[in-house]
């Protein structure tokens, strides 16, 4: 029996509108295909190979149109640009993680009907400092934005998620003091998903979504998570005292307390 991997492999989907796919092919005796429709779904990514990515710029060259640049002194075409910033990058670890994500490609031999591919490569989620939005017509005032894309060259999906600098700043401070800390990520995504598992499955399931190619998706996070393993180290002087050591001991002193005794009451006897 085929693994429901293995069957959204084999999915064959036609775009009806921008928020529904439709099976490109349904059973004859079904009333109506099947759809996949566009809502937001929470993901959560446990992440791996965490790494502090620094960026010190200095100066940069002003971009010219046309023949201007032959025109202007070259040391007047650079100009100060004293910035430093500094996200998180790191990979979803797809061991731990519930979730699978796919891309709709549109099939070269069939016009019209689309595809379902799962990138080859862990999933990349860069952590940045944002702004929030100031609010208009579409999004109210105070979110963080993000996307979700693919990366062609390196067959993998990437999340671009914002959250406020102090936040980030306590991040990476406390990644400063523990290498170890561990890092999970809740992102609303805005995806489709299959109509049937929605309907069907437990809140804590699987979710099988997928985005449009060459597209990108809205990706907002939700939280972040962090923790680390508190305790002592092996060789810390604080560590818990082996207990059976001194209850052996206390046994040997008190066998010898008692043999003492008998020697002085034989000795005062005599």
């Amino acid at each position: 029996m085929a693994s429901r991997l293995e069957e959204l492999g084999n999915e064959r989907l036609r775009k009806v509108s921008d928020t529904v796919y439709q099976e490109a092919n349904p059973p004859n005796d079904r009333h109506r295909p099947l759809e996949w429709r566009r809502s937001l779904k929470h993901v959560l990514f446990p992440l791996k190979n965490i790494e502090i990515i620094s960026n010190f710029n200095v100066q940069r060259r002003a971009f010219l149109y046309g023949h201007d640049a032959k025109k202007i002194p070259w040391q007047k075409q650079i100009e100060p640009k004293m910035e430093t910033t500094r996200f998180i990058t790191a990979l979803v670890d797809k061991e731990k993680c519930r979730d699978f994500i796919f891309c709709a490609v549109e099939d070269a031999e069939n016009n019209g009907i689309t595809r379902l591919e799962r990138s080859s490569n862990d999933t990349q989620v860069y952590l940045r400092a944002g702004k929030p939005t100031e609010g208009n017509e579409k999004f109210p005032s105070g979110l963080y934005g993000g996307s979700c894309y693919h990366f062609p060259q390196e067959n993998r999906l990437c999340f671009q998620i914002y959250v406020p600098e102090s936040q980030l700043n306590e991040i990476l401070e406390s990644l400063g003091r523990d290498s170890k800390l561990q890092i999970e990520v809740g992102v609303e995504f805005l995806s489709f998903s299959y109509e049937v598992d929605d309907a069907l499955r437990d809140p804590f399931d699987e979710q099988y979504l997928f985005i449009e190619e060459p597209d990108s998706a809205e990706a907002l996070v939700s939280f972040v998570k962090i923790s680390s393993h508190v305790g002592t180290l092996p060789d810390s002087p604080n560590r818990p005292i082996e207990l059976s050591g001194i209850i052996s001991a206390f046994r040997t002193l008190t066998i010898a307390i008692w043999v003492l005794i008998a020697v002085v009451a034989y000795s005062l006897i005599k």
